[in-house]
């Protein structure tokens, strides 16, 4: 089992379970920016510059199973209070730190949405996907 901290809480502080590929997410690496052509006509071929490549931003989407032992109003008012705290972030910042404790590597990302809610019925279960923004891949 791993475990994951939103600005230095446990997620299952909030009933929120890391599920299968959560981690592969966290962990996939930035894409590095398109290569830059000179495609001038004076000269044959292309010249590409290849030396100070930088990493674009990258959305991740994190995969998690919300369970509360509450009634279904505290679950839903739980789910929003989830997401005005991913919202606000860490110190009113507007940028969360997530961290993979297991692994040692913390990530600051901006929220984005929560696109992903399956309910499984009655229950105070409930799959969700939030995802992030890693603006700046290198500000870890």
């Amino acid at each position: 089992m791993i475990t994951i901290r939103i600005n230095g809480q446990d997620s299952k502080v909030w009933g929120l379970t890391p599920t299968k590929g959560c981690l592969n997410q966290l962990l996939k690496p930035a894409t590095p920016r398109p290569i830059v052509y000179n495609e001038n006509r004076n000269i044959n071929g292309s010249v590409a510059f290849l030396k100070r490549r930088t990493l674009q931003r990258r959305t991740v989407t994190l995969n998690f199973l919300l369970s509360l032992n509450t009634d279904r109003t505290v679950f839903i008012d739980q789910i929003n209070d989830i997401q005005d705290s991913l919202i606000a972030g860490e110190n009113n910042t507007g940028v969360n730190r997530i961290e993979y404790v297991e692994g040692g590597y913390t990530y600051r990302m901006a929220y984005q949405d929560m696109n992903k809610y399956d309910s499984f019925g009655e229950a105070n279960k409930a799959l969700i996907a939030i995802r992030f923004v890693e603006i700046n891949p290198t500000n870890r």
